[in-house]
């Protein structure tokens, strides 16, 4: 079954999201709730909050198991080999504004968006450097992969940084 999981890089206090259609969860311990996660590393070199994101059906359990394959669109779900990660319609502007709320919260301007998903062929990579429109650009043409840790940066700021003049 597929986690997803956001990290807000140097967030001080969690945020909290009210009224989604689905579960999440956040902590400011970043630790996966994978048993073996693929990205404990790139964790441990951090602090901030992680988010889970979870199946709308878990949305008021306080433990048990939490996954997010719900929501995943109908063609992700069945792919033959699983490898792209697509989410369902309903669900994507709900993500989007997390994302972009997260990203703004993060003291360095930067969070990591994480997908594990056991049953993938994906061996894990790490993507850095993204905006927040090359992402939803890899999600709209299907090239979002499982197993995948990806680098999404406010990269518009450091782009329109005034250009400092030669003193000459």
């Amino acid at each position: 079954m597929p986690s997803i999981e956001i990290v807000c890089v140097k967030q001080n206090k969690c945020s909290r999201f009210l009224k989604l259609p689905f579960a999440i969860r956040s902590e400011d311990k970043l630790e996966s709730y994978r048993s073996e996660p693929l990205f404990k590393k790139d964790f441990d070199k951090l602090n901030g909050c992680i988010y889970h994101l979870g199946c709308p059906h878990t949305k008021y359990k306080r433990n048990g198991f939490f996954e997010a394959y719900d929501l995943l669109s109908i063609n992700c779900q069945r792919q033959e080999e699983t490898i792209f990660l697509e989410f369902k319609n309903k669900y994507i502007s709900d993500i989007r504004r997390i994302l972009k709320t997260l990203l703004e919260k993060s003291h360095e301007e930067k969070i990591l968006f994480t997908s594990d998903y056991q049953f993938s062929d994906n061996k894990p990579k790490r993507i850095m450097n993204l905006s927040l429109k090359q992402f939803w650009d890899l999600h709209k043409n299907k090239t979002l992969l499982f197993n995948t840790l990806y680098e999404i940066n406010n990269l518009i700021k450091a782009q329109q940084a005034p250009q400092r003049r030669p003193p000459f």
